[in-house]
């Protein structure tokens, strides 16, 4: 299953959209970025608002896609 990373409080429509759509999803938005990527090297995609998102979290990611997760809310 693919996972995706939510690092920042974020309304449970959106976890909820995407758990509907498949992905496991990872939602702490206590817990440092930089320690979440380190124990979750296998998402997918990231979801952040204004977290710093630097090289070293980027190559900690090696399964990220590089491109915009897109998904239309029903």
């Amino acid at each position: 299953m693919n996972k995706v990373l939510i690092p920042t409080k974020l309304s449970d429509v959106a976890a909820n959209t995407l758990k509907t759509a498949g992905y496991e999803v990872v939602q702490d938005a206590d817990t440092p970025l930089e320690e979440q990527a380190a124990a979750h090297p296998d998402t997918v995609a990231l979801i952040v608002r204004s977290e710093k998102v630097t090289p070293e979290i980027m190559d900690a990611l090696p399964s990220l896609k590089r491109k915009p997760l897109q998904f239309a809310l029903q």
